[in-house]
């Protein structure tokens, strides 16, 4: 090395032919600098590398994972759906069961299944400056949620107390149509077409052609047998075990006081007696006096 150059000899295996090559100084310090440089970044390129290729591994696990669970959750989405479905139905079951076997309803905090209220309690339900606490009062209790989540067992369990008992109610419940028509009022708070204002009505409403037969939908006994100021000719039979039914407006009562009837026995033919606009039947089922929806014991 001389001057500001190295030399750099390369000689032939016979010595004969000797290369020789000058590189500057200069040079030479930008390539003992650099190379280093290019040898950690490659370094850190590799690991860079490498590392990306992990994270696609996990990313690729993660995916497989979160599509297993979309699946799952999907999967018990619709099992929930289906045992929602099933409660559901359940409940239609045990609100019918109870019915029929006359057992005692489970407690509400829903409002209202039926009852003569007083014209003042009416009034507070209409009321606009009321409604905020009904509203709360009809809300239901978040605890009832899960009291419910034991009523079938209960209604099983109760309804085979029944049958072991042997307590013969079942030809006693009104589970049969009192004659064939339409519904055209239905049970609770609506509109009155006489009046145009809400009211409650305690019962249902069934039209069809004057003087069509209604029948017993039960077996009873006529305990009354004439006129009411608003449902006009009307007949009430008792079936025993605190079921009574009523039927209202009629053309003409087929029965008199005292008598025993049977399911599908005629009592009566549809008119337009009493607060009417055509010829229609008002029917009622009370359980204890306690007005409820006929809808409920009706078995087609």
């Amino acid at each position: 090395m001389a001057g500001d150059h190295l030399t750099i000899l390369i000689f032939s295996r016979d010595s004969s032919n000797v290369k020789r090559y000058k590189i500057p100084k200069p040079l030479l310090a930008l390539v003992l600098i650099t190379l280093p440089i290019l040898i950690i970044l490659a370094v850190i390129l590799s690991l860079h590398f490498v590392n990306n290729t992990n994270y696609a591994i996990e990313i690729t696990d993660f995916e497989k994972q979160n599509s297993i669970q979309q699946q799952e959750i999907r999967f018990f989405s619709e099992e929930i759906a289906g045992l929602q479905d099933r409660i559901a139905q359940m409940k239609e079951f045990d609100s019918k069961l109870r019915m029929i076997a006359n057992l005692e309803n489970r407690p509400s905090p829903f409002f209202g299944v039926g009852g003569p209220f007083p014209e003042d309690f009416r009034e507070r339900i209409w009321s606009p400056n009321n409604s905020d606490s009904f509203a709360r009062s009809a809300r239901p209790d978040s605890t009832h949620s899960g009291q419910e989540a034991h009523f079938p067992e209960r209604a099983v369990r109760e309804f085979g107390d029944l049958v072991q008992e042997g307590v013969g109610q079942l030809p006693y419940v009104p589970s049969v149509w009192p004659c064939r028509g339409w519904i055209i009022g239905d049970f609770g708070l609506r509109i009155s077409p006489l009046t145009g204002r809400p009211e409650m009505y305690e019962g249902i409403e069934i039209s069809n052609s004057l003087d069509a037969p209604i029948v017993a939908p039960a077996d009873g006994l006529v305990t009354t047998a004439g006129t009411d100021p608003e449902h006009g000719r009307m007949v009430v039979l008792s079936h025993g075990h605190g079921i009574t039914t009523r039927y209202g407006n009629l053309a003409r009562m087929d029965v008199t006081i005292g008598q025993k009837v049977r399911k599908g026995e005629v009592i009566g033919r549809m008119g337009n007696t009493g607060r009417s606009i055509g010829p229609h039947l008002y029917y009622e089922v009370r359980v204890k006096g306690i007005p409820t929806n006929p809808r409920n014991y009706l078995s087609n």
